[in-house]
């Protein structure tokens, strides 16, 4: 057999062996729900909501963290604050985010959009990107995306919100 005939049965062989892959054929016993449930579900866990915020104390400082998402992809939007005497004399804000392959979570930014050591609020835009993706043997293939834009107030009497 020759070289040529070599390379064209070990393409068709490699074809026919992706190919098999993608006819729904599953060697798994487990039931896989379709891929735009899939998608629906990550969505849906992300437009979960939920605050965690430190105790007010003496020292009037406070961090907040609000978080998007559940088990399989999840961001926070985290802001540190300090108060006095009615004001915000300061804020430092970032964000974190996980997921669970082959879901994406992007952070795109958390910036301060309005504030200074003399008001008494400071107010921030946190920006997230969501992607459900699905596993080819090329890699991951993004199938359903989202941006979402939060809007977070941190406030001189030591309280917050979600806006």
């Amino acid at each position: 057999m020759n070289k040529k005939m070599k390379k064209i049965m070990c393409t068709a062989l490699l074809g026919s062996l992706l190919s098999f892959n993608f006819c729904g054929i599953n060697a798994s016993a487990h039931e896989q729900l379709p891929l735009d449930d899939k998608a629906k579900e990550v969505f849906s866990q992300f437009d979960e909501k939920e605050i965690i915020s430190s105790p007010k104390d003496a020292r009037a400082a406070r961090r907040v963290e609000f978080k998007r998402g559940g088990a399989l992809a999840w961001s926070k939007n985290i802001i540190d604050w300090a108060y006095s005497g009615g004001k915000v004399t300061k804020s430092t804000a970032m964000q974190e985010a996980k997921f669970i392959f082959p879901n994406v979570v992007k952070k795109n930014g958390i910036k301060k959009i309005a504030g200074s050591s003399t008001v008494k609020k400071h107010k921030y835009r946190g920006k997230t990107s969501l992607g459900a993706g699905v596993v080819t043997p090329w890699g991951d293939v993004q199938v359903s995306y989202k941006d979402y834009t939060d809007y977070f107030s941190v406030n001189g009497n030591g309280t917050y919100s979600w806006d």
